[in-house]
């Protein structure tokens, strides 16, 4: 998560001469920024993860594709990668994805909340249920406390309070920024001033392609066996 909220990002644009737009269009070229910025490094962000205590007989998990919330763990949702049950260590498994005829026909009918359709869990459906709300119905409910791990792909959510902070990492709060000032000065028809925003970008991005080449080349090579002496 970045270190600068939404609020912070706008008293920026201020100080730089912006305080003439409204806040509302303020914060939406800060929200473009974003979104460009997200888009433009994946591989820092959408990869997450999240563990959630199940009780005996719950079979339900709340999915939003907004910020998380007390009935909802998952938050800024897209797509499950991989789940699997975490603890006890007795029950460590992978839980895998079921359709939707196999969860109709074989758990639909029954009452989940009953302890004779309780176990170790071993199959998951995710169903969206309108709006931003989906729920993943895990299969068979448990029947003593369990922590699923689920690791899914998250996406952007607009920043919508001053409070808001952007779901990428610290590292990118200068770029979002810059590409926020790119929008503004389109804006005021500053084509220069946004081409120089522009070019900031380009160098932000080219020096953490250039960090993360480093750290490739620190890595240590694997060792391979060296069998030639058999």
């Amino acid at each position: 998560m970045g270190e600068l909220s939404l609020s912070e990002f706008d008293a920026e644009l201020v100080a730089r001469g912006f305080d003439a737009y409204d806040q509302t269009t303020r914060w939406r070229y800060i929200n473009w920024g974003y979104r460009r910025i997200a888009r433009r490094a994946r591989w820092l962000w959408e990869q997450t993860s999240v563990a959630v205590i199940m009780n005996p007989g719950d079979w339900n998990i709340g999915v939003t594709t907004g910020p998380v919330d007390g009935t909802h763990p998952i938050g800024n949702f897209k797509a499950i990668t991989r789940m699997g049950i975490q603890s006890p260590d007795s029950f460590r498994r992978k839980i895998r994805p079921m359709s939707d005829e196999e969860f109709y026909e074989q758990w639909w009918p029954l009452n989940l909340s009953q302890v004779q359709n309780r176990g170790t869990p071993e199959a998951y459906l995710l169903e969206h249920q309108g709006g931003p709300l989906s729920a993943l119905f895990i299969v068979p409910p448990p029947a003593t406390q369990v922590t699923i791990g689920i690791a899914y792909k998250q996406q952007v959510a607009l920043l919508a309070a001053g409070g808001d902070k952007p779901i990428t990492p610290p590292d990118l709060d200068e770029a979002i920024l810059v590409a926020a000032l790119a929008r503004a000065h389109s804006r005021a028809n500053e084509i220069q001033l946004e081409q120089q925003r522009l070019g900031q970008l380009e160098e932000i991005f080219s020096e953490m392609a250039t960090d993360e080449e480093f750290e490739e080349e620190e890595r240590q090579d694997r060792v391979e066996p060296d069998d030639q002496w058999l």
